[in-house]
């Protein structure tokens, strides 16, 4: 979420094959600073009539206004390389310097490559991609920050 956005719970659900629904035990554990930059873990835990437990974990970023932050399939693109395991692709941008222009190119591309290279897509668009590849997406916005992943397809 952006900074200074108010959190919204996602919702969850617990259930199991003798007490059917049972995510009214579901204890939650952690909250999220939407005022503070930084990243969140909300820890779901339930456990069961007969002591099984099951946890899970939600990861929750706050982003600055001033951050550039590539979606891919609704997921921040951290760092350098991520693999996919779906053939389609859903390529958004966050940010609030204005209307970001959106790249992508097969193989492993450089910023520099983008600058007369590249497939333009919409934000929000989805390409379609061939398994075993790697693609390359950039973004830049107005203010000329940029950022860009490379994706291996490996569906």
């Amino acid at each position: 979420i952006m900074q200074n956005e108010p959190y919204v719970e996602a919702g969850y659900k617990a259930s199991d094959n003798i007490d059917v629904d049972i995510t009214d035990r579901v204890i939650v554990e952690g909250s999220v600073n939407s005022e503070s930059i930084g990243t969140y873990f909300i820890k779901y835990k339930v456990s069961d009539t007969v002591g099984n437990i099951a946890e899970e974990i939600r990861t929750v970023r706050v982003i600055g206004s001033d951050e550039l932050v590539l979606l891919i399939n609704g997921r921040v693109a951290e760092g350098t390389m991520m693999v996919l395991d779906a053939r389609s692709v859903i390529v958004d941008a966050l940010g609030n310097e204005g209307d970001c222009l959106i790249k992508w190119g097969e193989g492993r591309r450089t910023l520099a490559w983008f600058k007369g290279n590249g497939n333009t897509v919409s934000a929000g668009s989805n390409v379609w991609l061939e398994a075993g590849r790697w693609y390359t997406f950039f973004v830049q916005d107005r203010e000329r920050k940029t950022k860009s992943v490379s994706v291996y397809i490996n569906e």
